[in-house]
């Protein structure tokens, strides 16, 4: 009996090692099957990165010697020249701006854009209300011909911004470079190190498989059919002709709701860290590293000769008072300051000679008017909140180019 009972137990063992070793090379082969399919397939990596961690690849930017190697870091895929993202046709560079050259124009008023899909996501007909061009609008009413060149690329945070600037704002003669500055999420992109990253972050910066099946599940349970075009729009294969310019389609409809209820407040939730009284440790080091961030943009800049400014965008639990309300209901034992990011922000750059506006009190005021700036359960700007942003920073750059010119 005990060699029978033997018996049965090394075949139990046999087969738990084969289905074992089933399991990592069905594992291994859909490893391998995705990571060369997400290298041919922009669609792909598009749909992968719905489960990006923010701080993934940032070191990735450092080592980036041109524009090319630094799109192809970022979080999105590659954008290629004269393809169609979000229904505009990327310039010969890959970027979402008309085509420009490095030299500018004599006479010409040059202002740069750098951030991320704040700059990107076009609004209202014809791209009218995306930020650059109600810029380019406001700066042109003082009666002066003004280029304004669109830098923007999605999902990334202020090292990319940095890099950005570095490798391209640098070459442009800008009379004025802007850094737009999210303080929902780009505050907390800084990871000091990879170890800052959450485990599941982790095991995703490893694993294309992971990355895939978390995709499918955040595209499942959070994304409303409604706004599924506003993410697979971005997706569509490309058409190759003459880029720059604004074809039409994309995700502009201000209404239709980006996340379910339950997933946008979910995110607003795990955003309004940055509120908390006191900052976590964490937090502390990812504000220093974020600082000595911007305090390089400015040194960089001013390197080329051309005045930099930031521009503070308040995340919409800032602006709406329901928000904050549940918010404080679902964190009841812990004190909120939901301006504590853009007063230490303007302290910061107030010692050190940085220009900034902070869009907080404008965005508040239209608010309390009920005016609404920020899309449907979504955190980047409606029509509205576009044309709001442009008419408070435009006389703020005029006053700038004006002093330095």
């Amino acid at each position: 009996m005990n060699g029978g009972g033997t018996s049965a137990y090394g075949r139990w063992k046999r087969r738990v090692r084969f289905l074992l070793i089933e399991l990592a090379v069905c594992l291994a082969a859909c490893e391998i099957t995705i990571r060369i399919a997400a290298h041919f397939s922009r669609p792909l990596r598009g749909f992968m990165n719905l489960s990006y961690g923010g701080a993934m690849h940032w070191k990735r930017y450092a080592e980036a010697t041109n524009l090319r190697e630094l799109l192809e870091a970022a979080p999105m895929p590659y954008w290629k020249s004269c393809e169609s993202y979000c229904g505009y046709v990327l310039n010969s560079r890959g970027l979402r701006t008309p085509e420009y050259d490095t030299v500018k124009e004599a006479g010409q008023r040059r202002i740069v854009l750098i951030g991320d899909s704040f700059l990107v996501v076009p609004s209202g007909p014809g791209d009218r209300f995306n930020i650059s061009n109600c810029l380019h609008r406001e700066m042109e009413r003082a009666g002066r011909t003004v280029e304004v060149i669109d830098l923007g690329v999605e999902d990334t945070g202020p090292r990319f911004y940095l890099r950005m600037l570095e490798l391209e704002a640098s070459r442009l003669q800008a009379d004025c470079t802007v850094v737009f500055l999210f303080v929902g999420n780009d505050l907390t992109d800084e990871a000091v190190e990879a170890g800052f990253l959450t485990f599941g972050e982790t095991l995703r910066s490893w694993s294309q498989t992971l990355r895939f099946f978390h995709a499918a599940g955040e595209l499942a349970t959070k994304v409303p059919l409604t706004s599924l075009s506003s993410w697979v729009s971005p997706l569509v294969p490309a058409r190759f002709q003459r880029g720059g310019f604004y074809r039409g389609g994309g995700c502009w409809t201000d209404e239709v709701p980006t996340f379910t209820e339950e997933a946008w407040f979910d995110i607003q939730r795990t955003r309004s860290a940055v509120f908390e009284e006191p900052w976590a440790p964490a937090i502390q080091l990812q504000w220093q590293a974020m600082t000595g961030v911007i305090a390089r943009m400015k040194e960089v800049a001013e390197a080329g000769n051309s005045p930099f400014l930031l521009v503070l965008i308040p995340d919409a639990t800032q602006v709406s008072i329901p928000l904050q309300s549940r918010i404080r209901e679902a964190k009841p034992a812990v004190r909120m300051d939901f301006d504590r990011p853009q007063r230490e922000l303007r302290e910061f750059c107030n010692r050190h000679g940085i220009a900034t506006i902070d869009l907080l009190p404008a965005f508040r005021a239209a608010s309390s008017r009920g005016i609404p700036v920020y899309r449907f359960q979504d955190t980047h700007w409606n029509s509205c909140g576009q044309a709001l942003a442009a008419r408070a920073i435009a006389p703020v750059i005029r006053r700038i180019v004006s002093r330095y010119r």
